[in-house]
């Protein structure tokens, strides 16, 4: 199936792109995840993730998200798998940070969430 990009999604996915030729080595995913954690480059993979805003892309704006909508979730998703870059999707912050945003209480929500959307990274 071919999608047809406005010029805007164009330019967000040349943007996420960008991103990741910067910060993601080409080819790492041919030597595997061990050898990209044991390297040093899925930590400042995560780091670059977390100081761009882009660790916790289908969060809205107020808890720290980007405030992508679905398109631009999954354009952001293609373009790192395009590219051998991992998604910073996991457990937590496609799972627990949610739950807490909808039924924690405001200090569960100040203590974990921006712990989460950072990734551990700070």
């Amino acid at each position: 199936m071919r999608i047809t990009l406005s010029p805007e999604e164009n330019q967000f996915v040349a943007e996420v792109g960008a991103f990741v030729d910067t910060h993601w080595p080409a080819g790492m995913e041919q030597h595997g995840y061990a050898q990209a954690v044991g390297e040093g480059v899925i930590p400042h993979w995560l780091e670059a993730l977390a100081a761009q805003g882009w660790s916790v892309p289908s969060w809205p704006e107020a808890h720290g998200g980007p405030g992508w909508t679905r398109r631009q979730q999954m354009l952001f998703e293609q373009t790192l798998a395009s590219r051998g870059a991992p998604s910073p999707a996991g457990v937590a912050t496609c799972f627990v940070g949610p739950l807490l945003m909808q039924a924690g209480s405001p200090q569960q929500q100040a203590t974990w969430l921006p712990e989460i959307r950072d990734l551990g990274c700070r």
